[in-house]
């Protein structure tokens, strides 16, 4: 790919810096918890960011977004695609409708951070969060 430096692994297999970032910063996540503390819904919830930063290393970071806070007349109601609508009942009507923006969009917990010196081989842990402390009810499921 244009843009990508490649490079060999130490099996041999060709990557791209992209890939090689992400693999070394989920490597590094896998040591720091390898005392069993990452709870089982999490993998169900998390998404990666990757960017390159001002010194043009790779920022890998693991993203957990919050679920929406619904007023008192909001449900979701699943498709048949597994998608859901977001449905608001008129108190007074009880006429139901679809609810087209809910608002701002509510911005993602990291939680993991860190910088990938692609040359250096090193990792610098930026942020680092105590997964048991976590809620799992209170998180997204990754869609994508």
């Amino acid at each position: 790919m244009k843009g990508f430096m490649e490079m060999k692994n130490r099996t041999g297999i060709l990557h791209n810096e992209h890939d090689e970032a992400i693999s070394m910063a989920c490597k590094k996540f896998d040591e720091i918890h390898s005392n069993n503390d990452e709870p089982k819904w999490l993998k169900y919830c998390m998404s990666l960011n990757i960017v390159k930063n001002e010194r043009k290393n790779w920022v890998v970071k693991f993203l957990i977004f919050p679920k929406p806070i619904l007023e008192y007349n909001q449900y979701w109601d699943w498709q048949d695609d597994g998608m859901p609508l977001l449905i608001q009942v008129d108190p007074k009507t009880n006429k139901e409708s679809i609810v087209i923006c809910g608002g701002e969009p509510i911005p993602p917990l990291v939680l993991f951070e860190a910088e990938i010196d692609i040359n250096n081989n090193h990792v610098i842990v930026l942020k680092d969060t105590k997964l048991n402390e976590l809620d799992g009810s209170k998180y997204e499921i990754n869609r994508q």
